[in-house]
């Protein structure tokens, strides 16, 4: 195993580059993986644009909507979860299946559970912000007579550091694969050594990010969704095929390059052994990466 996945430091340089810097450590193997996001891509944009609308257009009599619709649910659920588990265990240095890369079974499932435990923890903290700033919110724009504006400069810094607390989590989830066992806290722990540099990038990628679906509603010119601006994503998918296209692929790089950033987190991590008492503060923001 070559010294990208044996790194002691964090860096927010290695964080960013960790997707880039695996494919190009592998990139036989991540070729397959490409080919198989395109085949992914390929099969949504069908099912999405032609083959969905075709069958709610000669739906025979007595037909029902929830069952196809469950079963279409579910599948895209499974879909995403192999997929999720392939690119995991590449960025983590494992070797890629033989032949199809993409499969159903032990990993893919500890993938599923540690994705289940950080959904559920990062809906309690949802709800319980929610519950803290909703009060808060009426109390600035109703109470107050506050501008929206003034209300979102006041409320946004809150937004970020429960964003920030929810990546944590999903640090987890890599970590899990990197250890082969349920590593969701563990993972969350792990970043409290390096805190800013984690932080640093996150706020890099969201940045560039939201930046680029910006230009992306531009080109196609519709109005920016607001999502955009918070969430770093577009807010419809396009109804044309090389629109919906660019939209997936543009999804599928935006979700690799913070997986990325999440794996480097956890090799960090899984490379350091657990957080102790001592010395488990944050690292300095431009540490350097081994």
């Amino acid at each position: 195993m070559t010294d990208l996945y044996t790194t002691h430091r964090f860096s927010a340089a290695g964080a960013l580059t960790r997707f880039v810097r695996t494919v190009a450590d592998r990139p036989s193997e991540a070729a397959r993986l490409f080919a198989m996001d395109a085949v992914a891509i390929g099969l949504i944009l069908g099912f999405f644009l032609f083959a969905w609308p075709a069958f709610m257009a000669t739906k025979p009599p007595g037909w029902q909507e929830g069952p196809l619709a469950a079963c279409a649910v579910v599948a895209m659920l499974l879909m995403y979860l192999m997929w999720e588990t392939a690119w995991q265990r590449f960025l983590a240095g494992k070797p890629a299946r033989a032949g199809l890369p993409w499969r159903l079974w032990h990993e893919e499932g500890l993938v599923f559970g540690a994705s289940v435990v950080a959904l559920i923890l990062i809906g309690v903290l949802l709800i319980c912000t929610f519950a803290v700033l909703g009060p808060f919110w009426l109390l600035l724009s109703q109470g107050a007579g506050a501008p929206p504006p003034v209300v979102g400069l006041i409320v946004a810094p809150i937004g970020l550091i429960v964003a920030f607390i929810a990546y944590r989590f999903i640090c987890g989830v890599s970590l899990t694969i990197v250890q082969g066992r349920m590593s969701v806290f563990a993972g969350f722990s792990g970043v409290q050594r390096h805190l800013w540099g984690f932080a640093w990038a996150l706020f890099v990628l969201t940045a560039v990010n939201t930046a680029v679906w910006v230009l992306f509603d531009l080109t196609r010119g519709v109005p920016v969704q607001s999502i955009a601006l918070f969430a770093g994503s577009a807010g419809d998918i396009p109804s044309s095929w090389a629109g919906a296209g660019a939209y997936l692929i543009l999804s599928a790089l935006s979700t690799h390059i913070f997986r990325g950033a999440y794996m480097e987190s956890a090799l960090v991590t899984a490379n350091l052994g657990p957080v102790s008492e001592r010395g488990s503060g944050p690292e300095p923001l431009s540490t350097p990466a081994h």
